[in-house]
């Protein structure tokens, strides 16, 4: 970093989304390792929370959401979808 560049420090963790074709394994896992709460659950979306935010991970079920636009990353790829503070 340069000498006098502004430093960032989030301040606190928000939550994080993945892509996944494990969709049903990665709910159960977190949901398990986290003690946590499925908040909503559809066949595409589920968000998860441990404390008292909406959620914590969200997961994104690509085996329904897989079509043509799929091949280009990261978007149409399973990984971090993004993570936020």
């Amino acid at each position: 970093m340069q000498s006098g560049a502004m430093t960032i420090k989030p301040k606190t963790f928000a939550h994080v989304v993945f892509r996944t074709y494990h969709f049903d394994e990665m709910l159960a896992w977190y949901a398990k390792v986290f003690d946590a709460k499925v908040q909503y659950q559809n066949p595409v979306i589920a968000f998860v929370t441990y404390d008292e935010e909406h959620h914590r991970v969200a997961l994104i079920n690509m085996g329904i959401i897989k079509g043509p636009g799929s091949v280009r990353a990261p978007g149409g790829q399973p990984g971090m979808d993004h993570l936020a503070y």
